[in-house]
C-alpha cells in the first residue's frame, strides 16, 4: 500500500477499504470510546471518591474527638462518685462530732 492509495479511499464504501486500515480505523474508534466514556463516567466517580474520603477523614477525627470526649467524662464521674463518697464521710465524720460533744 502506497501513500497515494490512501488519497483514493472511497468513504462511502468502507467496507472495501484494506484490511489494515479498516483494523486502524476500529482501534481509533475504540480509543475514542474509551477516553469519552472515561471523561463522562469514570472522571465523575473518581470525583466523588475523594469527596467521600475527605468525608470519612473528617467523621473519623470527629469519631476520634468524640471517643476523647467520652473517655474524659468516664474519667470526669469517677472522680465525682469518689468525691461523693469523700463527702458523705466527711458528713458521717461530723455527725459523729457533734453527737459526742453535745454528749
Amino acid at each position: 500500500m502506497k501513500l497515494q492509495d490512501l488519497n483514493n479511499l472511497d468513504f462511502s464504501d468502507i467496507g472495501e477499504w484494506p484490511t489494515p486500515i479498516k483494523l486502524f480505523l476500529v482501534l481509533l474508534v475504540a480509543i475514542l470510546v474509551g477516553v469519552a466514556w472515561y471523561y463522562m463516567d469514570t472522571q465523575d466517580q473518581y470525583a466523588a471518591l475523594e469527596r467521600v474520603r475527605r468525608e470519612e477523614k473528617d467523621l473519623r477525627g470527629q469519631l476520634r474527638g468524640e471517643a476523647a470526649e467520652g473517655r474524659q467524662l468516664r474519667e470526669v464521674q469517677g472522680a465525682a462518685r469518689r468525691d461523693e463518697a469523700d463527702l458523705r464521710a466527711m458528713l458521717r465524720q461530723l455527725r459523729t462530732r457533734r453527737r459526742s460533744q453535745t454528749s
